[in-house]
């Protein structure tokens, strides 16, 4: 019997335990508080609307705040959500585990998309824009094309949670990352937290944060990234760290699992300050824990310094 996200897994996850989103119980992962989605992982929730795949993207185009939108099937083509909810009534795309969309594409605010498979997704399987933005127990395998990047965010208020992002490669020239941020043309990213998620089989970094100034020398020079958490995270990554953190200060990173091949875990550049490191579990072949330069020491808590991001 599915069962409402318990209490404790809830705020971790900055959600109300009380909240429409159900979620299933499972042996090993009684409450999904674990790394990754469980599969099926069906959302079931008292629903305004349903949608199958070939009138799903129709149903999105003309929600409404509140509306609770219970997806199945199959659809053709990539999801784009451009219609707002509000604080209090967001909008709601409830899969029910096996729904599988061409991957997703969402420039709204206070926006829900739970229990989907984004499978084979013209790169990035998820980018999401805008305010109060939550990504929660979905899928997203082989993202293809561009950079090959799982996961992209930008904004205010946004909570990635739960997600199994893998088979991320590098082909074609591409930088795969699970997830990544930056500040070009896009907006600064702020109180962002990215919770018990599994990246598996990625050919870079599990996160790369950028900043406005960040030392690509691409970033837009305006507002400020901040206020990061990165926490409870599976990540198998093969880059020279897992997480890298570039002009992004105030980032949390604990109680993570590094499991890859990387020289280091967690890197932090160019001014990068107030950071915290704290909890993580390294797999015997990272080489040390935190590499920092001198301009992010400012505020920092954690341990040793092991050298240089």
């Amino acid at each position: 019997m599915p069962s409402r996200v318990s209490a404790a897994c809830a705020q971790s996850w900055g959600v109300n335990a009380s909240s429409a989103l159900w979620m299933p119980d499972t042996p090993t992962h009684p409450n999904l508080c674990g790394a990754g989605a469980v599969r099926p992982a069906p959302v079931t929730a008292p629903c305004t609307k349903r949608a199958d795949g070939a009138n799903l993207q129709a149903t999105l185009d003309t929600a409404v705040p509140g509306d609770r939108i219970c997806a199945a099937g199959n659809s053709p083509s990539r999801l784009r959500v451009t219609r707002s909810g509000t604080p209090t009534a967001p909008i709601l795309v409830l899969g029910d585990g096996a729904a599988t969309v061409k991957g997703l594409e969402v420039k709204a605010d206070n926006v829900v998309i739970a229990g989907l498979n984004l499978a084979g997704a013209v790169a990035p399987g998820a980018e999401l824009t805008g305010t109060g933005i939550s990504l929660v127990n979905n899928t997203i395998t082989a993202p293809r094309g561009g950079d090959g990047d799982g996961i992209r965010f930008f904004g205010n208020n946004l909570r990635i949670l739960h997600n199994t992002v893998s088979d991320v490669k590098n082909l074609q020239g591409a930088h795969a990352d699970c997830m990544q941020t930056f500040a070009t043309n896009s907006p600064p990213s702020q109180h962002v937290l990215i919770d018990s998620n599994r990246c598996e089989k990625i050919d870079n970094q599990c996160l790369i944060a950028e900043g406005p100034n960040s030392s690509a020398g691409d970033g837009s020079g305006k507002g400020r990234s901040s206020d990061i958490v990165f926490t409870h995270n599976f990540c198998d990554s093969q880059a020279s760290q897992a997480v890298m953190i570039d002009d992004v200060q105030n980032v949390s990173v604990t109680h993570n699992n590094i499991v890859g091949g990387n020289e280091k875990a967690f890197a932090f550049d160019n001014k990068s300050t107030g950071a915290k490191v704290n909890g993580n579990i390294l797999g015997l072949h990272i080489g040390f824990e935190v590499g920092m330069d001198n301009t992010s020491k400012l505020g920092y808590l954690g341990p040793l310094i092991g050298g240089l991001p």
